[in-house]
């Protein structure tokens, strides 16, 4: 899975690497992966998540409290540097987060905007959310009254999976797209 993501928030560098440790460690729970792998190219955070280098700022701590809290669901995981210039493939889906959102509203599920996950609460799904007919009509063949937007469903439809619960896309590259709402 690939996921790409626009942080809704001023965050540097190290923040946005321990954003998606955040991320990836809870994509891969929401998957059921028992086993993973971090990549990073940020040897400090690699160093910081591994323990082996003291952490003095108080939002690292937090993000290091998340990680560590987040494991507990892995028999397995580690971390590993990969080269900044063999990371083409991150690089990829930045630039699309970035080009991507806030551009086409509900269409574009390509990526999403996220708020840092040390000031986040639980969201709750409107049940009027986009996502809401693309459920229906795959799970219980149901399409909405309007006409437009039944045919743009059914048109659509096959584009869209269901994994345990979440609905995903296929994106045009192959990977499946974590479909989510605006809020």
């Amino acid at each position: 899975m690939k996921v790409a993501v626009k942080l809704d928030f001023r965050a540097s560098n190290n923040e946005a690497e321990y954003e998606s440790v955040v991320l990836g460690m809870k994509t891969a729970r929401e998957a059921e992966a028992t086993r993973i792998i971090i990549y990073l190219d940020s040897q400090l955070v690699i160093q910081l998540v591994k323990g082996s280098y003291e952490v003095r700022e108080g939002r690292m701590k937090e993000y290091l409290n998340i990680i560590q809290d987040l494991s507990e669901n892995f028999t397995d995981w580690s971390v590993e540097q990969i080269p900044r210039d063999e990371n083409a493939e991150a690089d990829v889906l930045a630039k699309m987060a970035s080009s991507l959102i806030g551009k086409g509203g509900g269409e574009v599920i390509q990526s999403a905007q996220l708020v840092s996950f040390l000031e986040t609460s639980p969201t709750i799904v409107p049940k009027n959310s986009w996502r809401t007919h693309f459920l229906d009509y795959l799970l219980m063949n149901k399409l909405p009254e309007d006409p437009q937007q039944a045919q743009r469903i059914k048109r659509q439809g096959h584009r869209f999976s269901i994994i345990n619960g979440e609905l995903y896309r296929r994106s045009f590259q192959g990977p499946l797209l974590k479909c989510l709402s605006g809020e």
